[in-house]
């Protein structure tokens, strides 16, 4: 529900503008202000291509608060077993795990125990081809001594 007299109050506009703004009547107008009748979109429309933002002055769904309504209500006990405590709590730890491997923010334990392995097997590949390498490198040295010993004769 919009506002539409405290909006024609703070505009200081008459009912009579109001109804010329909206192309309407004044008695609708005054149907609207008096809560008989709801201003329509078209009509919400126009007011924000004349005026801008007028969201402030929605009303929403607000009705009046019987006296009922504002004391407050008891809260009925609900007798819950540990067991039922146990599992809800334990389902919902495991949605938010399952949720947490889903956005990628942790991984299952199998899943890194498997990288483990992977990166062990890459680090005996590395230290094979090391050694291979010094080798090959002790090799080449000694191959340049006998090319050197073999030149000076």
């Amino acid at each position: 529900m919009f506002d539409l007299k405290r909006f024609r109050k703070d505009k200081n506009l008459t009912q009579k503008d109001m109804a010329d703004i909206l192309s309407c009547g004044q008695a609708f107008i005054s149907h609207v202000e008096k809560g008989i009748k709801d201003l329509p979109q078209d009509k919400r429309n126009i007011l924000e291509e004349r005026f801008g933002n007028i969201c402030s002055y929605d009303m929403g769904n607000i009705t009046s608060i019987s006296k009922e309504q504002k004391q407050p209500k008891k809260v009925e006990e609900v007798r819950t077993d540990a067991k039922d405590l146990l599992f809800a709590g334990a389902d919902a730890f495991s949605r938010q795990i399952i949720q947490m491997m889903n956005e990628k923010l942790i991984a299952p334990y199998s899943m890194i125990e498997e990288k483990d392995k992977e990166i062990e097997r890459l680090n005996r590949e590395i230290g094979k081809l090391e050694a291979q390498l010094e080798q090959r490198e002790k090799m080449d040295a000694q191959e340049g001594g006998n090319a050197i010993c073999a030149v000076a004769k």
